[in-house]
Order: structure tokens, then C-alpha cells, then sequence
């Protein structure tokens, strides 16, 4: 039943919450038997309220900023998990999500992001007008799309501290390994976006057939700061917003979101493979 529990959890997915409000506190024996099991298998209990329909309502997450509204009847024997709606079908659970989930605090990772292995393209020094950081994988395409979205920033002051993660399998773990050992690793990595070209079974760098020790430790060691963050993919993107917080975003951003990540003007990019990304 707990695989089932988690299994059903993942399958609504987690989603990051913004501004939270108290809520009722819940001490461990208060939890109902269902959500015992959630706890067991690494979730945790982070809100309870009242929500509509007589159901009370619990907030779960698993990673920072990964949220999950479950729901317990009278009695509390069974969880329900998903989307509540109301009479005028206005979705609840984002607004339950919005109230009650806790607002994820970047800010104490940034430290430990500067201490990765990082490979940093882009402008350098004091020309660095802005600094972000991206988990990506070598064969992630979406990693491959934000590379050449970020591309006119970085001529304009944007530095990307890429973190190179090995998560898609096949040849990622040699071919982050190869980056990460280069004699010049922006060089590598920039070589690697222009010609790699899944399309035309262009694999880009070549990977390592054997990857030294310590690349699987820095690939072990960003794979599992990305899980911390609760990052769900690649590229997983963290930077400051104009109040210095740390902020997250989870995927491919829209391209009109890029000025405000970046901390830059508007570039134009007239890329034909980018113009769906222009939300």
C-alpha cells in the first residue's frame, strides 16, 4: 500500500507553491494511518487545514519547493490525491497550494551551488553583470534550447555556471565526464551544443569509454544537490531575483521570461527552433 500511496502521488505530481499562511498544527499521532505510510516512504506532513467538503485537507512534499495536496475523509481511512474542484469548478487544490504550502527558501543553497564544478560560460571576471546556475544533462534537449537562448545574454554580461549532471543514461555519464575533464571545459561544452544534433545522429563530444573517479564523484555529487533542490528535470535553472532571493525554474523557460532570470534587457532571438518557447 505505501508504493501505491507514493505511486499515486507522483502520478498527480508535486508542484512548487508560492506565499504560504499557517495552518492548524499537526503532531505525528494526529496523522491518519494512510499518511503514516506517505511518511514512511520519505514524505512529510507540512500542513493541515479544513478544506471543502468536509475533507481535511495535508500538505506533503518530498524535496524543497515539490508540494502535494492530499485529502482524508471523516474517519481518515483513506487519502485521496488530485485536483478538487468546487461548484463553479474553480481548482481548490492550487488554491489550497497557494495558502497553505510552505514557500521553498533557496537562498542557503546558493553557497552550495558556488562550490560545485561548474562549467562557466559567458562573460568573466567584472564583465559578469549577472550569474545563473543550470543543471543540465549532454543529451538533454530542452538543456540544448535554453544554451541557445542564453547565448545573446552572455554577450551582454550574463555568466551560466552549467552543472553537469548524468541523469538520461546511454552515453551522458562519458560525455559529461568528458566535459568535465577537458583541457578547456567552456571550450567543450560549447563545441558540444553546436554539433551535437540528435536528428542526425550527431552525439557531439565523445564520451569516455572509462570515467575517472573523480568525475563520477562530481557527477554523484550535482546529481544529488539536484535532488536536494528538488529539481524534477534538466535544465533545472537557480538565480537571483531583483530582491537577491533565490529562485527556481524547472525546464526550458519562455523566452519573456529570460530578462527577468537573467537580470538583463530583452535580446532578441530570432532562432526558428525557440519561437515556441515565446509565452
Amino acid at each position: 500500500m505505501k508504493k501505491s500511496l507514493i505511486a499515486l502521488a507522483l502520478a498527480f505530481g508535486f508542484v512548487a507553491a508560492g506565499h504560504a499562511q499557517d495552518a492548524t498544527p499537526t503532531s505525528p499521532a494526529a496523522i491518519p494511518a494512510p499518511l503514516q505510510l506517505a511518511i514512511q516512504g520519505g514524505m512529510k506532513v507540512e500542513n493541515k487545514f479544513d478544506a471543502a467538503g468536509g475533507l481535511t485537507g495535508w500538505i506533503l512534499s518530498q524535496g524543497v519547493g515539490k508540494y502535494l495536496v492530499a485529502y482524508t475523509p471523516p474517519g481518515g481511512e483513506v487519502v485521496l490525491a488530485g485536483m478538487l474542484r468546487n461548484a463553479k469548478g474553480e481548482d481548490l487544490t492550487k488554491q489550497y497550494l497557494d495558502k497553505y504550502a510552505p514557500k521553498p527558501d533557496y537562498d542557503k543553497f546558493w553557497s552550495r551551488l558556488e562550490s560545485t564544478q561548474t562549467i562557466n560560460e559567458g562573460a568573466q571576471g567584472s564583465a559578469a553583470k549577472s550569474v545563473i546556475y543550470a543543471f543540465m544533462d549532454p543529451n538533454c534537449i530542452y538543456c540544448h534550447f535554453a544554451w541557445k537562448a542564453l547565448q545573446p545574454y552572455e554577450k551582454v554580461g550574463l555568466q551560466v555556471r552549467w552543472v553537469p549532471v548524468a541523469i538520461l543514461g546511454g552515453n551522458s555519464p562519458g560525455q559529461a565526464a568528458a566535459l568535465l575533464t577537458s583541457k578547456d571545459p567552456v571550450a567543450a561544452f560549447a563545441e558540444h551544443q553546436r554539433t551535437w544534433d540528435p536528428k542526425k545522429n550527431q552525439v557531439g563530444i565523445t564520451p569516455l569509454a572509462s570515467i575517472p573517479m573523480s568525475a563520477k564523484k562530481t557527477l554523484d555529487a550535482n546529481s544529488s544537490l539536484m535532488v536536494e533542490l528538488g529539481v524534477s528535470g534538466t535544465p533545472g535553472i537557480f538565480y537571483k531575483d531583483a530582491k537577491g532571493k533565490v529562485q527556481k525554474v524547472d525546464g526550458m523557460p519562455g523566452l519573456r521570461d529570460l530578462p527577468g532570470i537573467t537580470g538583463l534587457p530583452e535580446q532578441a532571438i530570432t532562432d526558428p527552433e525557440l519561437q515556441r518557447f515565446r509565452r
